[in-house]
């Protein structure tokens, strides 16, 4: 039972007092508020969830910086960094919730865990795809014969 300062304290009846005598009259203890593994858990997911979207807030308000190729890639490094924060209570609810029976909140436990999975193999397929790309699709042969270098033009 929560109360607050304001409220009246309730109070039980000692045993064989009478019932309107108020010096035989004990206190009920306030129990704080215990925060269970259910509620650990809830407080974990939505932890989680406001970092991930975060990460694509700050991702996306970012103003890009660097030049030529590499313009922009700031924005990744603040996108990883914030999914990485998410990433602590992500694996904090999935462990805190295995000790919970079989429910939907153990399920939705495992949804940070397996959006990891998602973007590390999303990652790793696009960096495989590249290097495959790269060997099966040169795009300057090996045994191409070298060029000499154009001639300087003369001013005049």
């Amino acid at each position: 039972m929560l109360c607050s300062p304001t409220q009246r304290q309730e109070t039980h009846d000692a045993p064989n007092a009478p019932a309107n005598d108020p010096t035989h009259q004990t206190p009920v203890p306030r129990t704080p508020v215990r925060l269970n593994r259910a509620r650990l858990v809830w407080l974990f997911l939505a932890l989680w969830l406001a970092l991930f979207l975060w990460a694509f807030i700050a991702a996306r308000g970012t103003a890009p910086t660097g030049d030529s190729f590499l313009r922009g890639i700031n924005r990744a490094g603040v996108f990883f960094g914030w999914q990485l924060a998410a990433l602590l209570p992500g694996i904090a609810a999935f462990v805190t919730a295995r000790a919970l029976p079989r429910g939907m909140l153990r399920r939705l436990s495992c949804v940070p865990v397996a959006l990891l999975g998602a973007f590390v193999a999303i990652i790793l397929s696009l960096i495989l795809w590249a290097r495959l790309n790269i060997l099966l699709h040169p795009s300057v042969p090996h045994n191409a014969p070298v060029t000499a270098p154009a001639a300087p033009s003369a001013q005049p």
